[in-house]
């Protein structure tokens, strides 16, 4: 029975996404056809590249699948993103944002149905290939429609990141198989229950006759709370009682009502009340009582609800009120946090035999900390210039600098880098104003990803010498100046010869 509502799923969300785009098509000025060849062949190479068995790779090909999938599911996103022509059609952004969001579902949906054995691999390689490729080949950003566009991306991002820890978390989670093959088809039923409640929002609003949005968001809540009550009827009843399958309806409730509260924060309060800050409490006392509900799962369940309130209001921002930006801030920067406390609970189930408990007082832990908090941005402002190389070479760093990481400290550094990446995007958007959001979500994302599927194989590393590590650490660094100084004379020259 699971299988078959998995695969339901995946094909519901597959025909969702391909019908939007077929059907209002793609502003060719912000995402062509070419694009997404390029995003194709990008897929192809990920492939072909993780095929080996040996390390970093793993055998049985999961990691390889994973990055097609995600890879594909990525071009799919970024062509449903790119509908948005009018920033002011907001029945037309919000279904945008459910077909992205789909997008996310149907590669999950297939991991979990035909990559089971695998799926680790291929969750982790998933969301790899979905950031790698939407970075390399992005969006254009020279108009507020494209901007709308990318924050409509970034929160499928997010979603899509939420729903392979979900499924990966199950596998963690219950007695036996069977009980694990539940968790994660309940889990993506949940997940499959976003872009129908956000196709809900777009034709209620298309036809509401107020501007409001309490309408759509509501019927949203709805869809989302009755699928999840659902699930815990139907397709949890065979969990023994011990393992608390209302769990999943009542975290899915935490992240509606967070979700609820944040969007009615922005839209009431603007910059007078500091509502950047008081949505990151909001999501933290979330995850906080998902975690004691049903620990990293219920947290991952949790940012799949608050997707719904997130992508209903992100898509519907109009940009002549002033309110786009306030709103990806007040729910990409919390949205970020709780993935990474979600990711931490991955990393601790996977490589227990690994990581050591740290505290705030390990000089590493601090470290670690700031350079996740800080790395991000850095990437984010340098890919930003406007050189049109800089993407793909930052999307490759964003992937590689966790595993160095890891390759020169050992795997005592996993928890606090995934804990400050989680909070770059916040730090970003509080220090930088003109930094667009999706580039540090993707940079962050990537690397929280990165450090999951790595850790291990960064670790077969740290044993190296204090002189060797000195050694390398002086490489690299001498390596990112010299690029970073041979950009910026690029970038001159070309400003000079134009």
């Amino acid at each position: 029975m699971e299988t078959a509502l998995v695969w339901s799923a995946g094909v519901a969300a597959l025909l969702l996404c391909a019908g939007v785009v077929a059907v209002l098509r793609p502003d060719t000025a912000v995402f062509n056809a070419r694009s997404s060849a390029l995003g194709l062949i990008l897929a192809a190479l990920g492939f072909v590249v993780a095929l080996p068995e040996r390390a970093p790779w793993h055998a049985g090909q999961g990691l390889g699948w994973g990055v097609a999938l995600g890879a594909v599911g990525a071009v799919l996103a970024l062509n449903a993103a790119a509908v948005v022509r009018d920033p002011t059609d907001r029945s037309r952004a919000i279904l945008a944002c459910a077909a992205a969001m789909a997008a996310g579902v149907a590669p999950v949906a297939t991991v979990v149905v035909t990559l089971w054995s695998q799926r680790l691999d291929a969750l982790m390689g998933l969301m790899l290939g979905w950031v790698t490729v939407a970075q390399a080949i992005g969006l254009r950003q020279p108009r507020a429609d494209t901007r709308s566009a990318a924050g409509v991306f970034a929160t499928a991002t997010v979603f899509a990141g939420f729903l392979a820890l979900a499924c990966a978390l199950s596998a963690f989670r219950g007695a036996t198989a069977a009980h694990a093959r539940l968790w994660a088809a309940s889990s993506l039923a949940i997940g499959g229950s976003v872009p129908l409640a956000l196709l809900i929002g777009a034709v209620c609003t298309r036809y509401a006759a107020t501007a409001s949005l309490a309408l759509p968001g509501a019927l949203a809540a709805l869809s989302v709370g009755l699928t999840a009550w659902a699930v815990v009827l139907r397709v949890a009843a065979p969990l023994p009682g011990t393992q608390f399958p209302e769990g999943l309806f009542w975290c899915s409730i935490l992240g509606l009502l967070s979700g609820s509260v944040i969007g009615a924060l922005v839209s009431t309060g603007g910059r007078s009340v500091g509502y950047a800050p008081i949505a990151a409490l909001v999501a933290a006392a979330a995850a906080l009582s998902a975690f004691q509900l049903m620990a990293g799962l219920g947290v991952a369940v949790t940012g799949i609800g608050m997707t719904a309130y997130a992508g209903l209001l992100v898509a519907a921002s109009r940009p002549d009120d002033g309110r786009p930006e306030r709103t990806r801030e007040a729910f990409l920067g919390p949205a970020a946090m709780i993935l990474a406390i979600a990711a931490s609970r991955v990393a601790i189930e996977r490589y227990s035999s690994l990581t050591r408990p740290f505290t705030l007082s390990d000089h590493y832990a601090i470290v670690m900390f700031l350079l996740g908090l800080f790395v991000p941005s850095v990437l984010a402002r340098w890919s930003a210039a406007s050189a049109t190389w800089r993407g793909p070479i930052a999307a490759l760093a964003a992937l590689l600098w966790p595993a160095l990481i890891i390759g020169i400290w050992g795997p005592k550094a996993v928890f606090p880098l995934i804990v400050g990446i989680g909070l770059a995007v916040l730090w970003a958007r509080a220090a930088d104003e003109g930094l667009e959001p999706m580039t540090v979500v993707l940079i962050a994302v990537g690397g929280i990803f990165s450090l999951l599927q790595f850790t291990e194989f960064g670790a077969s590393y740290s044993e190296l010498t204090r002189l060797d590590r000195a050694r390398l650490i002086a490489l690299i660094g001498g390596a990112s100046a010299a690029l970073a100084l041979a950009s910026e004379f690029a970038r001159t020259r070309f400003r000079r010869s134009g």
